[in-house]
């Protein structure tokens, strides 16, 4: 939006400029060379914005609105925008892969086909309010089905957000930023002096944006995850109601929009059997977290790494995934040991999860205000006819990797051994308790370090697969090539999430363990397939 108001802004300052200038249209139009200055001045502010995807999608957008004016021919806007949506595509032809191609393309359309402006708007700013808002309000309608394609939430204060920030931001702070950008050559005195005036305008901005989320905490609007048939539907009622709203208030298309709304609230029921889990290993790169479901109960095991205060697997990862799965309640989260790459995404659990049961080996991010407990050898439960037992550790020591919270699960047919980032000290100490071990899947200890997984332990756990969690060329050699021939030689199938991606089973009580579904190759993509 800024790059269109920084074009918007020179052209016309170039054509009142340029106008002055009598002789100069004998020589050249005027209309097309304001039009050629605000294309170039769109492009070093683009370049300033640092280029990015969204700043050259809208550069070429600019580009190709203005290129009518260039060329001095009519254009109409639905031309104009057809050439854009074509200039990206042939410039960055996996443009669609991101949801911000989408989403500013939506929402440009709604603003050409369905935001009228009127003839002759009256001059009442009460007037011009309610058609911002309307504007808004539009906007939010269009982009609603492809914010819960990709995200299941939508923000219900996002039109009243956008009615302050747009003005705000677009009239006052990036005019004082490009003045600032000029006063930087000229006047030290002058750019202090503005430079408080901006930091001060942002300070107030920012307030206001505080009281809005103080006084609407949970502004959000939460979908369940829709199969692609309700998504249509959504899809459809959505365009119909814009229809019958800009129409005149077309009182049958609004009718057919709301029928169209009621496939979205038939929630889908994916339960599972009696005596039957779901795995789902996910890929978080260098690290692990994966998702045990029975028939009432959902449990984390481990939360993946953090990567960056802005970041981590928990927030980015984990909870989407969650939403996509329509999963609203966790029953306990288990931490295996407190390394990042294990533990990374606590704080986002915590907060999304207050009340949920926590079993963890080291009690150190914890507070009062939650449930927690150390998990120890001899813990067991059983969910919906699935057992769960706690193999490790032992004792109330800490010890980082070798405190890793080992668990067993099993139905009457199946079991899988989780084992956090345990080496071969706790794999002897296992082997010597008499715990039953042997599984049909093993979540490889320490993501298949040479520390670990040594041939007795591989020898009494005898798994069908064995699953290494790691990131593609991690710093660490992740699972060592040593690792991995000890468990082909012993005719286990390893996986590996930096090559699959997630891996999920259903496990039921077939007598035969049914296939990994691997997410790349459930949901392939072309580009994979000419690496």
């Amino acid at each position: 939006m800024h790059v269109g108001f920084v074009a918007l802004m020179f052209y016309h300052l170039s054509k009142l400029s340029l106008n002055r200038i009598g002789t100069l249209a004998l020589y050249l139009s005027i209309p097309r060379l304001a039009a050629f200055i605000a294309v170039i001045a769109a492009y070093f502010y683009a370049g300033m914005a640092g280029f990015g995807l969204p700043a050259q999608r809208a550069f070429i957008m600019i580009a190709a609105f203005m290129l009518a004016q260039c060329l001095c021919r009519h254009s109409s806007v639905i031309n104009s925008y057809c050439l854009a949506l074509a200039l990206v595509l042939l410039f960055n032809p996996l443009a669609p892969v991101s949801s911000g191609f989408w989403l500013s393309f939506i929402a440009v359309a709604v603003l050409v086909f369905f935001v009228n402006q009127p003839d002759k708007l009256q001059t009442s700013g009460l007037v011009k309010l309610a058609l911002m808002f309307r504007t808004q309000f539009f906007i939010f309608l269009g982009l609603l089905p492809f914010m819960l394609l990709f995200f299941q939430q939508s923000s219900i204060s996002a039109p009243l957000v956008n009615l302050l920030a747009i003005p705000y931001v677009t009239l006052l702070i990036v005019p004082l930023c490009l003045l600032i950008l000029l006063l930087s050559y000229f006047s030290t005195e002058l750019l202090v002096y503005f430079c408080f005036c901006a930091e001060r305008l942002l300070k107030f901005f920012l307030s206001m944006l505080e009281l809005i989320n103080q006084h609407l905490p949970e502004a959000l609007l939460d979908l369940p995850a829709l199969a692609i048939w309700q998504w249509i539907m959504l899809l459809l009622g959505i365009i119909l109601l814009l229809f019958g709203l800009t129409r005149n208030k077309n009182s049958w298309l609004l009718i057919l929009a709301f029928l169209s709304f009621i496939p979205v609230l038939i929630s889908r029921d994916n339960k599972l059997d009696p005596n039957e889990f779901k795995l789902d290993v996910l890929d978080v790169g260098q690290g692990l977290a994966l998702i045990v479901r029975t028939r009432q109960h959902v449990m984390l095991y481990d939360l993946g790494p953090k990567y960056s205060d802005s970041f981590n697997a928990g927030e980015g990862i984990i909870l989407p995934y969650l939403r996509s799965q329509n999963i609203n309640n966790i029953d306990k989260v288990l931490v295996s040991h407190g390394d990042s790459d294990h533990s990374g995404g606590l704080s986002s659990i915590l907060s999304a999860y207050p009340a949920t049961d926590y079993l963890v080996s080291d009690l150190t991010p914890f507070s009062s205000q939650y449930n927690y407990s150390l998990c120890r050898e001899g813990q067991h439960w059983n969910w919906d006819g699935v057992n769960f037992e706690i193999l490790h550790p032992d004792r109330d020591t800490y010890n980082s990797n070798n405190s890793s919270c080992v668990l067993y699960i099993s139905n009457a047919k199946h079991s899988v051994l989780l084992t956090g980032d345990i080496e071969a000290q706790v794999e002897r100490q296992l082997l010597r308790s008499g715990s039953n071990i042997n599984a049909d899947i093993l979540i490889a200890p320490h993501h298949g370090s040479k520390t670990s997984s040594h041939k007795r332990f591989i020898e009494a756990v005898s798994p069908d697969y064995v699953i290494f969690s790691s990131g593609y060329l991690n710093q660490f050699n992740h699972p060592h090539p040593d690792i991995v021939k000890l468990y082909t030689n012993s005719g286990t199938i390893s996986l590996n999430t930096a090559e699959t991606g997630s891996i999920s089973w259903i496990i039921g009580e077939d007598d035969v363990l049914p296939e990994a579904i691997l997410y790349r190759q459930a949901n392939n993509r072309f580009w994979r397939v000419l690496r």
